[in-house]
């Protein structure tokens, strides 16, 4: 009943068009509940559709969705256009909007050109020379878990191609934090959704570091649930990472 009171004029005047914050998470929530109920979320989620690609802005390759503090389009599944994307394409496969297709992957038409060679890696786009990083939320493993999604519904070379190189750098990734956003945590369950191998989820610079919060992306309640998730036969938990099933 919430999703379907959602007011129309605030999805079209909604700014801020990323997974964690925005439209883009908003709207693979509303697939996920269509999913799981009888209730007829089409036209929200049209709406939103559209207000995500009415925020996109071109880009020499592609298109992408500048952070409202500023700067280039990210390439991040939090708060960039792999996250964006797979909204896109998740809204697709249920309406058949075709500019929904297309948007996502213009999108991914970005990130793709945006691999840096030289570093074997994406680049982190907040600041002038930053290290790339290896996480769910910025960078290859988040990345990996986009594209994966995608090639299930839309398989394209360039997208297999960035899974590839997606997939290499998450098993190498070394991280301090334990928690699913910016740590090992969600590295053992983007490779344990992809069926890739735990390699790196067991890598570590410094051991456990303090949790600083007991919630789900970087606290305890997030390392219990990638524990629990890798323990579990099938049928497997629901990837929160991509709000899939």
């Amino acid at each position: 009943r919430a999703a379907l009171a959602l007011p129309r004029a605030l999805l079209e005047r909604a700014e801020q068009a990323d997974l964690v914050s925005g439209l883009a998470g908003l709207l693979l929530a509303l697939g996920a509940l269509a999913d799981h109920s009888d209730a007829d979320l089409r036209e929200p989620m049209r709406v939103c559709g559209e207000r995500l690609l009415a925020l996109a802005v071109a880009q020499p390759v592609g298109i992408g969705w500048p952070p409202l503090a500023g700067g280039a389009p990210l390439c991040s599944m939090a708060h960039g256009n792999a996250g964006i994307a797979l909204a896109l394409v998740e809204a697709w496969q249920r309406s058949g909007e075709a500019s929904l297709l297309e948007g996502a992957r213009a999108a991914l038409d970005y990130e793709h050109a945006a691999f840096d060679e030289v570093r074997g890696a994406w680049p982190d786009l907040r600041a002038p020379d930053a290290p790339p990083m290896s996480t769910w939320c910025h960078g290859a493993p988040g990345i990996a878990l986009s594209r994966a999604r995608v090639l299930q519904l839309d398989d394209r070379p360039s997208s297999r191609q960035d899974l590839a190189r997606a997939l290499a750098v998450t098993r190498a990734a070394a991280l301090r934090a334990p928690h699913l956003c910016c740590g090992r945590a969600g590295l053992s369950e983007i490779l344990r959704e992809l069926g890739a191998g735990a390699e790196g989820s067991t890598k570590t610079t410094d051991g456990w570091q303090d949790l600083p919060a007991a919630g789900l992306m970087i606290g305890l309640s997030g390392v219990g649930y990638g524990l629990l998730a890798r323990s579990l036969p099938a049928p497997r938990l629901p990837s929160v990472l991509r709000l899939g099933s």
